[in-house]
């Protein structure tokens, strides 16, 4: 499923490339996004996503 994802999103796979965040960030980039964690004190919050006039941010819980 990794390798096929990767081909579609245009990303070289590599065997060892096995980390979803890797994978998103090299996704969200291309979109103009950055990709970052942080921890939440809410469970109930998974990600969010904001983007302004400029770059946009994804931050994963």
């Amino acid at each position: 499923m990794i390798k096929i994802f990767c081909f579609f999103r245009g990303i070289e796979y590599d065997n060892s490339l096995l980390d979803i965040l890797q994978i998103a960030r090299s996704s969200f980039r291309k979109k103009g996004f950055l990709v970052f964690q942080m921890p939440f004190a809410d469970d109930e919050i998974g990600a969010l996503s904001y983007r302004g006039d400029g770059i946009g941010y994804v931050v994963i819980n």
